[in-house]
């Protein structure tokens, strides 16, 4: 009994610790195994191969010989050899809608960064008038620049300024008749002049821009949209009067006219600016979108040493154009916005046989 009595206390307190935590208790902290920490090791900047090019540059031009873009592109590779010794070797492969012939057999090359094909805002338009997926974001753009599309009557027609163009088109009883031309940006700008511009014109198309050009001069249409270096000869003999230029700003460097030609949006500010910037006349190169990041810079290295070339410089003033230069994302950027309004602008006339949204060109107005 006495043996009882004392065990029974111990087990009575036993529990009372047990239920009030009093249990001596290990706070020694938990060991946590320790992972090692491996640092990402960063994506190495390219760099331009600065041995590039080391053989014979091929330079498809995919129009013909003698042709505006052609010597654009002779004028760039001409400036290439003369200033930084690089070799380069034409071939104009004429055929196809929109150069298309020329600049599928660029893609479907090599894309080794030794073959480039001549560009213009014209090469923009190929989704729409060829089957196939090819659209500007298959290519890295080289755009040199560009001549100013000049808005001209002929001095027959009697409205010497833009005031009293825009004037006579709007509140004549007569609508005033826009010549168009081709289907490419001689068709397009015209178009979009005549619906986004609020104005009521009728437009007139003729098939070649020599046709336009011939209209214009008889007084057969009441203007004519046209490249300066189509129309300076003419102006310069007084024959057409230049009325506006199609851009937002006005039109200062230029030798074949005495005055600053204005913008059309200083009479026409219905007409977007955006619409006016993708719009314009594009001339340069492109390469395959996949070409090695290393050779697409030693390009744009060279591409840009254009600006200082004397004779490339001539060459620009000689066709009244102007220097772009644009490379990399501004080059990319700039000609998404053309190739969008060039396709659905023509589109939008019945012109080409697949629609911009065949190949996901989004609507841009």
């Amino acid at each position: 009994m006495r043996t009882k009595r004392i065990i029974i206390p111990i087990i009575l307190i036993l529990c009372v610790m047990l239920t009030s935590g009093c249990l001596v208790q290990d706070n020694t902290a938990p060991v946590v195994s320790q992972i090692p920490v491996v640092e990402a090791t960063p994506t190495p900047v390219p760099t331009a191969n600065t041995g590039y090019p080391e053989t014979i540059i091929q330079w498809m031009i995919p129009f013909g010989a003698g042709t505006n873009i052609d010597d654009w592109n002779r004028a760039i590779g001409n400036a290439f050899v003369e200033q930084l010794d690089w070799r380069v070797m034409y071939t104009n492969i004429s055929g196809g809608l929109s150069g298309s012939t020329g600049t599928y057999k660029v893609y479907h090359s090599r894309h080794d960064g030794y073959m480039y094909v001549g560009m213009s805002e014209r090469s923009l338009t190929i989704p729409i008038y060829v089957q196939g997926e090819l659209t500007s974001k298959n290519w890295i753009y080289f755009i040199a620049g560009g001549t100013p599309m000049v808005l001209c009557s002929s001095r027959d027609v009697g409205l010497e300024t833009l005031n009293e163009f825009i004037l006579a088109a709007r509140n004549g009883e007569d609508k005033l008749v826009i010549a168009s031309w081709g289907s490419g940006l001689g068709a397009a700008l015209p178009y979009y002049f005549v619906t986004e511009g609020g104005i009521n014109f009728t437009l007139k198309s003729y098939d070649t821009e020599d046709q336009a050009l011939a209209a214009a001069l008889n007084a057969e249409v009441d203007g004519i949209i046209a490249p300066a270096y189509i129309v300076a000869g003419a102006v310069t003999e007084g024959r057409l009067i230049p009325l506006a230029v199609m851009d937002d700003k006005d039109l200062t460097n230029h030798s074949f006219y005495a005055k600053t030609i204005p913008s059309i949006r200083t009479e026409v500010p219905e007409l977007p600016a955006e619409g006016l910037e993708a719009l314009k006349e594009l001339r340069g190169f492109a390469i395959p979108a996949d070409t090695s990041p290393d050779i697409v810079l030693a390009i744009q290295d060279g591409f840009l040493k254009l600006k200082d070339n004397e004779t490339f410089n001539k060459y620009i003033n000689s066709v009244y154009g102007t220097m772009y230069l644009y490379s990399n994302d501004e080059a990319r950027e700039r000609v998404e916005l053309s190739e969008q309004y060039l396709c659905w602008i023509l589109s939008d006339m019945s012109k080409g046989g697949y629609t911009p949204e065949y190949v996901g060109i989004e609507r841009p107005y």
